[in-house]
């Protein structure tokens, strides 16, 4: 629903021009949102869950971890054949542990 709510926005007449302009920062931050919240309700999850468990594009939440473990919120984890994102300990996150 936010997306097409977005989309909207993107391509409202005589915005043409302005498409490119459309920030994907909100978005991400929801996306962001998203997942931190699906963390909550386990120790970790796989990017193909989050993938098909979410209602976002798969492009989107690929950005949306890389954005959270890029600011120490997540740790991405190889595990087998997939990316697992693990949350980060607040007090390792500050530089503390």
């Amino acid at each position: 629903m936010i997306m097409q709510a977005l989309e909207t926005i993107a391509v409202y007449p005589g915005r043409e021009k302005a498409k490119s302009k459309v920030s994907l920062m909100t978005p991400l931050g929801l996306v962001e949102g998203d997942i931190l919240k699906h963390l909550e309700d386990g120790p970790l999850v796989a990017i193909q869950d989050l993938v098909r468990e979410l209602e976002w594009p798969a492009h989107m939440i690929l950005m949306a971890a890389g954005s959270l473990i890029r600011q120490g919120y997540v740790r991405g984890i190889q595990h087998e054949a997939a990316l697992v994102l693990e949350p980060v300990a607040d007090f390792e996150r500050r530089g503390t542990a």
